[in-house]
């Protein structure tokens, strides 16, 4: 499990977890998600749950930055931040993490065996709206 901020614009590039079943509250903000091929629109309070083998990603489509609790079931992919995570630094907001800092991620862990496979090539799936509070 992991409690983690997502910043505006943040989330992962399209991945698959083989072994491992990913889940997500949402405590503040707003996040669009892609599931399969839909994409929906969370907001704080919403319960996501992804199985096993489905593509997915996420995105802060809000103004601010979101907070989430991350559930890994069973647990591994985790170990990507903790082990190859950025160190939060008081008063900054995190780093966006591109397809770049991604395998820069993902390599300094791949001994791991981390259930993790990104897939790039799909982010044309991901079609989120534009997010306007009422």
């Amino acid at each position: 499990m992991i409690d983690g901020v997502v910043p505006v614009g943040g989330g992962p590039i399209p991945h698959v977890h083989e072994q491992t079943d990913e889940s997500f509250f949402l405590l503040s903000g707003v996040i669009a998600f892609l599931g399969g091929e839909k994409t929906i629109t969370a907001e704080p309070g919403a319960f996501v749950h992804v199985p096993r083998g489905t593509l997915h990603r996420f995105k802060n489509v809000g103004q601010e930055a979101a907070r989430m609790i991350f559930f890994f079931t069973p647990g591994g992919p985790e170990m990507l931040f903790t082990h190859a995570g950025d160190v939060p630094r008081p008063g900054e907001h995190p780093i966006v993490w591109d397809a770049d800092r991604t395998a820069e991620a993902l390599d300094s862990v791949a001994h791991m065996g981390i259930d993790s496979v990104y897939y790039p090539e799909h982010d044309h799936l991901f079609r989120p709206e534009p997010f306007r509070a009422v």
